[in-house]
């Protein structure tokens, strides 16, 4: 049995060795990983993306939208609602199949028809889908299913003076101990306008004064979607804090949710906690 593991083990090298371009087929995006452009309805633009063949194999591509990303689900209350934001049945792409040698980096155009109207409405909003690149053929192999799928970048399409920017702070948590002692917000975006919103902590003792102002990271939130905002409290002295994360959208979009926080418990996570929220 022992004798049979180590052949088994000397052929999987050997194939590596013989053949290390058909290892992993590597496909990596140039540049952001979202292109956004603003349009009206009934208007058309065009864009490119750069892609890189890091593999040492000439690779055959299906290039294509994919638009899974953008059926999200709306809690309206008394009902969960799909909602479509795809505007895959928009791009158009030059080229859906095409050939890159090894270490090639080319350029893959796409066009942008904006329709004047979805079903009864005009598009308002944002609506976006993900260009995504299929290996469907390593050399001179063919492959009835791809041999990898490498999804590079999100395409969206935001609809002049249209759209209502809704952000929600669902949950609010202390994490970390002692030296990395962080505060986490949840925030959903409710609305249907792609957002990048300022977040910040603001921190008051029991008298109402503002004792710390921190900045949190958010990064841009498609609708329906979330991100987790983080900031770093190691800084901030023990005690009990009345507190409040504020979202601003731009636009005199403020969002934001209060809580009070016991940060008493130096280096225990259990003690250094949320102890109530309103939102």
């Amino acid at each position: 049995m022992k004798h049979r593991l180590v052949f088994v083990l000397m052929l999987l090298v050997c194939a590596l060795v013989i053949a290390p371009g058909y290892a992993v087929a590597q496909i990596t995006l140039v540049g952001e990983t979202m292109q956004r452009a603003e349009a009206l309805p009934g208007e058309q633009y065009t864009g490119f993306v750069m892609i890189h063949n890091e593999t040492d194999s000439v690779l055959t591509l299906k290039i294509y939208q994919d638009e899974v990303s953008a059926l999200t689900s709306v809690d309206r209350g008394n009902k969960i609602e799909t909602i479509n934001r795809s505007n895959a049945g928009w791009v158009t792409h030059e080229v859906q199949r095409m050939t890159i040698r090894a270490g090639e980096v080319t350029r893959v155009p796409y066009e942008v028809v904006v329709p004047l109207r979805m079903d009864t409405e005009p598009p308002a909003g944002t609506y976006w889908s993900t260009l995504t690149v299929d290996v469907v053929a390593l050399g001179a192999s063919e492959f009835v299913r791809p041999y990898s799928r490498h999804r590079l970048t999100d395409i969206a399409t935001e609809i002049k003076g249209t759209g209502d920017a809704g952000l929600a702070i669902n949950v609010v948590k202390v994490k970390g101990e002692r030296n990395s002692k962080q505060l986490e917000a949840v925030m959903v975006n409710t609305g249907d306008m792609l957002v990048k919103p300022q977040v910040w902590f603001e921190l008051y003792d029991a008298g109402g004064n503002l004792k710390e102002r921190v900045e949190g990271k958010a990064d841009w939130v498609f609708p329906g979607g979330f991100d987790r905002i983080v900031a770093d409290i190691a800084h901030v002295r023990p005690a009990v804090y009345e507190a409040q994360v504020v979202v601003d959208a731009g636009d005199d979009n403020i969002f934001g949710a209060s809580f009070t926080v016991d940060m008493t418990g130096v280096g225990r996570v259990a003690q250094s906690r949320v102890i109530r929220t309103s939102y």
